[in-house]
């Protein structure tokens, strides 16, 4: 029952801070959130909550972003299976392009 809690921790963890990356990205190439420092904070302050270790990173070039947030897995989960896996990482990885379109 523990590692089943673990494992459902580590999915929600997960689906939690992606959520948050593609949230904040959205926010990024709309101009809502103004360059990558302000991205950064961003994200490191909805995702830290739940994985304290957790590392945000950004690119922009052009009207296209490239941001990425690493979650070390033994910070996943509650410790029953997570707590072995020492030295392994998740990624979540978002690429966003604003096009714009004049006219009709």
């Amino acid at each position: 029952s523990i590692a089943i809690a673990d494992t459902f921790f580590v999915y929600m963890r997960h689906a939690v801070t992606t959520m948050a990356l593609e949230d904040a990205t959205r926010q990024l190439i709309t101009g809502a959130i103004p360059d990558c420092a302000g991205f950064i904070t961003r994200v490191n302050a909805m995702v830290q909550p739940f994985v304290p270790s957790a590392a945000a990173t950004c690119a922009i070039s052009g009207a296209q972003a490239n941001v990425s947030l690493v979650l070390p897995a033994q910070e996943m989960g509650i410790g029953a299976l997570t707590g072995f896996i020492d030295g392994y990482n998740l990624s979540a990885v978002n690429i966003k392009s604003l096009e714009y379109f004049e006219g009709t």
